[in-house]
């Protein structure tokens, strides 16, 4: 038990989610998006679906932008701001709904611009 303890304090030590400096500056493909996101979060983020191996899938991208949950992609690139959203939504999915997301969402943008 007190090494079950142990490994998973380490795991918590060696957790990182980059910082606005560390998300690429230039765009994405969704590919290289899934692949970022994937690199950070796979080991820390339960699937939807226990069948498939990824936690995160172009899909699941594509439905967040369909339903307005981030803006959508410029000439199919993801840029910086959309990088940031998806790491926001994918830890927050574990514990909200997608449309309390982005209510939650909505709201801080208009605390902040308003």
């Amino acid at each position: 038990m007190d090494k079950d303890i142990k490994n998973l304090d380490e795991e918590i030590k060696k957790f990182h989610l980059p910082r606005w400096n560390e998300i690429p500056e230039i765009d994405l493909y969704i590919d290289q998006v899934v692949s970022l996101l994937e690199n950070y979060l796979s080991n820390y983020i339960k699937s939807d679906n226990e069948k498939e191996n990824s936690v995160i899938t172009k899909t699941m991208i594509n439905n967040y932008v369909k339903h307005g949950v981030i803006k959508a992609p410029i000439n199919k690139k993801y840029n910086k701001e959309n990088i940031a959203y998806l790491f926001v939504v994918f830890i927050l999915k574990q514990i909200y709904s997608i449309d309390e997301i982005k209510k939650g969402m909505q709201y801080f943008l208009y605390c902040i611009f308003y």
